[in-house]
């Protein structure tokens, strides 16, 4: 379950977004090892955690993506934005990061995610 900004009181500036890095799968279905997976490459996807008010252009703020909202699966680019270890309210850490609007490449379509 993805963490809530609630839980790490971290609300980011400007025209960022906080996302909790998805857990690289490394055993299959069936249990079998998947060896691109044990080189402990970080995913380029996660959860939305918390999104900053917007972004400023010409001297005025101009709000973010409607899309972008807390709890929604995105893809983005694995070399954008900075790295965040954060711990929660039950002490546990979760890396997350903080991109820029336009370092989010896709949205997870599945119907059980928002």
């Amino acid at each position: 379950m993805a963490m809530q900004s609630k839980d790490i009181g971290i609300k980011p500036a400007r025209g960022r977004i906080l996302v909790e890095r998805a857990e690289v799968e490394t055993r299959s279905i069936g249990g079998v090892l998947i060896p691109e997976a044990t080189d402990k490459e970080e995913s380029a996807e996660g959860f939305i955690v918390e999104v900053g008010p917007g972004r400023i252009e010409n001297g005025k703020e101009q709000p973010m993506q409607p899309e972008l909202k807390p709890g929604r699966y995105v893809y983005f680019s694995r070399y954008g934005g900075n790295k965040l270890v954060v711990k929660n309210v039950d002490g546990k850490s979760r890396e997350c990061v903080i991109l820029n609007e336009d370092d989010i490449i896709a949205f997870k379509t599945d119907s059980n995610l928002s």
